[in-house]
C-alpha cells in the first residue's frame, strides 16, 4: 500500500523528470521523425530544406535532453538505436496529436484557408479529377485549389516534404512513418492499342516476343531515366509521357500500346477507336492499381482541405473504384 511519503517521492521524481524534459521542443521531435523516415541526416535535411549541420545539431540537443542516443552513426550509415526504435512511435504520436489539435482549433475558429494544395498520381483519370474539382468549387468557392501531378514516388515526396496538403497516389513509398495513408479505390487498368495498329489484329494472348517490335507508351517519372518510374513495362522500346491523358492521345494516334484506366477508354473501345489486348504476362485477372489518400501525420488540415480529404473517399471513379465501406486496408 502506498504511503503519503511514497506519494511525495513520486511527485518529486515526476518534477525532476519534467525539469529534465523542459528543453524538449516540437521541432526536435519533427527532426527525429524526419531523420528516421529519410534514413539519414543528409536526406532529412534535403526533405526539410535545412542545412545538414542544423539537423545534426537539433538531434544532438534532443539526445542530450532525453539522455539517450537515438541513432547509431557508423561511417556514412545512420540507423535507429535501440532507444530510438522505442521512442520513435511516441514521437510520431506526439506529432499526430499536435496535428489533430491544430485542425480542431482551426475548425473551432472557423479559419478557412485561402488555398488547398493537392497532388495526384498522373495515372488518375482527368474526368474524375474534374468532378472532384467541381465539387470543391461548389463547397468552397473562395478557396484556391492548387493541383500538382507527378508519378509514383514523386507524389509521396511532395507530401513528405510538406509541399502539398494531401495527395492521391499509388502504394509506392506510402509506409513512411511520417505519413498517414488511407485506401481510396482501385483503378482497373486495360491494355489497349489503336484499332488500326498491327497488334490489334492479333488475337492473343500476346507473349514477350510478340511485343519486341511494338512500342509501349508509359507514364514515367519526369526528367529521370528510372525504371521504377514505369508500371507494368513489357516492351523494350518505350515512350514516356507525363500523364494518362497524353498517353491516351498517343495510343489513339497509333504510336504504341499501353495500359489505361478502364473508365478512360470505355467510350473508345465501344466506338471501335481502341482495341483491347490480351497480354499473357498479365494473366486473365484484371490489372488493378490501388490508390490512397496521403497526408502528413503532423500537418493539420484546414476545414477546406479536410472536406476535400473526406470527399475523395466518397467519390471513386465510375466503373473502376470501390468505396471505403467495402475496401480493405492496404
Amino acid at each position: 500500500m502506498q504511503t503519503p511519503r511514497d506519494s511525495l517521492a513520486a511527485i518529486d521524481a515526476f518534477d525532476e523528470t519534467a525539469t529534465v524534459l523542459d528543453g524538449l521542443t516540437l521541432d526536435q521531435i519533427r527532426l527525429f521523425v524526419a531523420v528516421a523516415d529519410a534514413g539519414g541526416f543528409s536526406a532529412a535535411a534535403r526533405e526539410l530544406g535545412r542545412a545538414q549541420s542544423a539537423v545534426s545539431y537539433g538531434i544532438s540537443n534532443l539526445e542530450e535532453v532525453l539522455g539517450v542516443s537515438l541513432f547509431e552513426r557508423t561511417g556514412r550509415r545512420t540507423r535507429l538505436s535501440t532507444a530510438g526504435r522505442t521512442l520513435l512511435p511516441h514521437a510520431q504520436q506526439v506529432l499526430a496529436q499536435v496535428g489533430r489539435m491544430r485542425s480542431a482549433a482551426a475548425s473551432l475558429a472557423g479559419a478557412v484557408e485561402r488555398e488547398v494544395r493537392l497532388a495526384v498520381d498522373a495515372i488518375c483519370p482527368t474526368e474524375w479529377l474534374a468532378a472532384v474539382g467541381k465539387a470543391f468549387e461548389d463547397a468552397y468557392p473562395h478557396v484556391s485549389l492548387h493541383v500538382r501531378s507527378d508519378v509514383l514516388g514523386g507524389v509521396v515526396d511532395l507530401v513528405a516534404r510538406g509541399q502539398v496538403d494531401l495527395a492521391v497516389c499509388g502504394p509506392e513509398g506510402i509506409t513512411r512513418p511520417v505519413l498517414d495513408a488511407r485506401f481510396l479505390f482501385e483503378l482497373e487498368m486495360v491494355p489497349v492499342v489503336a484499332a488500326t495498329h498491327p497488334l490489334a489484329r492479333r488475337p492473343g494472348p500476346l507473349d514477350q516476343p510478340d511485343l519486341v517490335g511494338a512500342r509501349q507508351i508509359v507514364i514515367g517519372r519526369r526528367g529521370k531515366d528510372d525504371p521504377d518510374g514505369d508500371r507494368a513495362v513489357l516492351s523494350p522500346t518505350t515512350w514516356r509521357v507525363a500523364d494518362a491523358a497524353t498517353k491516351r492521345e498517343l495510343i489513339l494516334a497509333g504510336l504504341g500500346w499501353g495500359n489505361l484506366p478502364r473508365v478512360m477508354v470505355e467510350g473508345d473501345l465501344a466506338a471501335g477507336r481502341l482495341a483491347r489486348l490480351r497480354i499473357a504476362a498479365f494473366g486473365d485477372a484484371p490489372l488493378r492499381v490501388r490508390l490512397h489518400r496521403l497526408t502528413r501525420r503532423d500537418q493539420a488540415l484546414g476545414p477546406a482541405a479536410q472536406w476535400l480529404a473526406e470527399h475523395l473517399h466518397a467519390c471513386p471513379p465510375d466503373g473502376g473504384g470501390r468505396t471505403r465501406a467495402d475496401a480493405k486496408a492496404p
